[in-house]
Formats: C-alpha cells, sequence, structure tokens
C-alpha cells in the first residue's frame, strides 16, 4: 500500500493539471484546434507535457493531427456530453471532488466569472509513469491480447 503523496506542491500541480486538461477538452469540443507550442505557453508548461496530454490523456478522443495542431474529428464536434465528462471525471478520479457533478454545476464552473473563486485540490497519487509497460500486460492478460487489434 502507498502513502499518497500530499505535499502542497503536489496539490498544485494536480489542481494545474485538471484545469489544464479541462481547457484542452472544452476547446476540442468547441472545434477548436489545439497548438502545443501555444498550449505549453499558455499554461507555462514545457510542450513535452502538452504532447504527452494530447497523446496519453486523450487517446481514446478521435483527434486529426495537421500542420496547426490537433483536433477533433469533425463527426464528433459537440458530441461530447455531459456523460462523456462524467466519464472522464471518474477515470481521472476528479468526480470526488466537487458536491454535485451536474450540467449546472458544469456551467457554473465555466463561467468565466465564477473562475477566479474556485481552488480544486485534485486527488493525491503515487505516480506511475514508469510503471506503464506493467500496465500494458496486465490490460493484455485480461483481455487475451494486445489492445486494440481485432480478436
Amino acid at each position: 500500500m502507498f502513502e499518497p503523496l500530499t505535499t502542497e506542491k503536489t496539490k498544485i500541480e494536480h489542481d494545474k493539471l485538471a484545469w489544464r486538461l479541462t481547457q484542452m477538452l472544452v476547446q476540442l469540443n468547441q472545434g477548436d484546434c489545439l497548438d502545443p507550442d501555444a498550449l505549453a505557453e499558455s499554461f507555462g508548461v514545457h510542450r513535452r507535457t502538452i504532447s504527452r496530454d494530447i497523446n496519453e490523456r486523450f487517446a481514446f478522443l478521435p483527434l486529426n493531427k495537421s500542420t496547426k495542431g490537433y483536433s477533433l474529428d469533425p463527426a464528433y464536434l459537440g458530441r461530447l456530453n455531459f456523460r462523456d465528462l462524467e466519464r472522464f471525471a471518474a477515470l481521472a478520479g476528479l468526480n470526488g471532488l466537487f458536491p454535485a457533478l451536474s450540467p449546472e454545476f458544469l456551467r457554473e464552473i465555466f463561467d468565466q466569472r465564477l473562475q477566479s473563486a474556485l481552488l480544486i485540490h485534485g486527488p493525491r497519487f503515487e505516480p506511475i509513469t514508469e510503471r506503464e509497460t506493467d500496465f500494458r500486460h496486465i490490460k493484455e492478460a485480461i483481455y487475451g491480447g494486445p489492445i486494440g487489434q481485432d480478436r
């Protein structure tokens, strides 16, 4: 069993991660193109961080890559709905951060006037980026072969 990380720096990093991913999802759903360099500058992170967000954290999305950046497949524009946001919050471990995850609450969160009054403390977890291979092997064992191939 691991002890959750509790440093103030970790809390701030998780807040920034949740904010960054949410803003990127909103931009994609509005039909915007994500320019990794511009996002890195805007969020004050390295370009590799944005690339990891797009390639790993948003791997479930049908993204198109162009010279301008990444955009959501036009067939899916506007199709991210409340259930999708709920599912993402659950997968990211963010759903317990809110008193009630409802469409009304999400509208309030995304209201520019209220954003300065919100401070979200994300979940604390053990960094496991070096365990990616282990997780792939576990998934393959569960599903009986490599993921993403027809069976």
